[in-house]
Order: C-alpha cells, then sequence, then structure tokens
C-alpha cells in the first residue's frame, strides 16, 4: 500500500496546526507526525546503504507495519508507538 510522509517534521506539524509543543502532545494526529519523524531520521541513516529501501506493509485485513527496510537480501520491520 503506498504512503506518503513529508521530509520536515516541521513543516507538517506547521500544516497540522500543531505549532507549539503543548499543541503536538494532544494533536490527533500525534502518530503520524511522530512516523513522519522517525521516517526522516530512517533516511539520513540509509544514506549509507545506497541499496537499502524502506517500505511500508498493510495487508487487506488492516494488518500494517510502519517500516519494512531492506539491507542485502535481509528484512527489518519497525513498529512505531
Amino acid at each position: 500500500t503506498p504512503k506518503i510522509y513529508m521530509n520536515d517534521v516541521g513543516l507538517a506539524s506547521y500544516f497540522c496546526g500543531a505549532n507549539d509543543i503543548s499543541t503536538l502532545k494532544t494533536h490527533p494526529n500525534y502518530g503520524s507526525l511522530l512516523e513522519t519523524w522517525i521516517f526522516s531520521e530512517l533516511r539520513k541513516a540509509l544514506v549509507y546503504y545506497p541499496l537499502a529501501q524502506i517500505f511500508f506493509y498493510r495487508n487487506h485485513k488492516g494488518i500494517e507495519v510502519d517500516f519494512l527496510i531492506t539491507v542485502a537480501g535481509r528484512v527489518i520491520g519497525i513498529e512505531c508507538k
């Protein structure tokens, strides 16, 4: 399933209306913004692994994994909470 992330969590927060830390903590999109931040950090770390790829997984039953990273034939799953 395709999923779109912004590269800048600060800009994403601004567009969602979470302009300060007190608003962010109670914002309904807090989980999505956290995933956006983790995605941006993973992209920075994976610059050293040019063949690595990041995927999102969701099946027809709604089961999902936030990030699947493939590196050298291995698959690493990361779930954000």
